[in-house]
């Protein structure tokens, strides 16, 4: 995606702007090293939210995946 070819403080300030229907998805389709580096420089309340909304996402998915 376009976030993981920008510095991560770049992306981090981005993302502390964008809504979270917005947000999750965008950040799901990111590589895991690429997210991490963004996650650590965003506001540790805003980054909290997003990991919990990407856990719950990921539990929802998989939840649907073993039915």
């Amino acid at each position: 995606s376009a976030y993981e070819r920008m510095k991560a403080r770049d992306a981090a300030q981005i993302f502390d702007t964008l809504e979270e229907d917005i947000l999750v998805p965008v950040a799901a389709g990111m590589r895991t090293q690429s997210l991490a580096g963004v996650l650590a420089e965003m506001k540790p309340d805003k980054a909290r939210r997003l990991t919990i909304l990407l856990a719950e996402r990921s539990r929802k998915t998989a939840a649907a995946g073993t039915r």
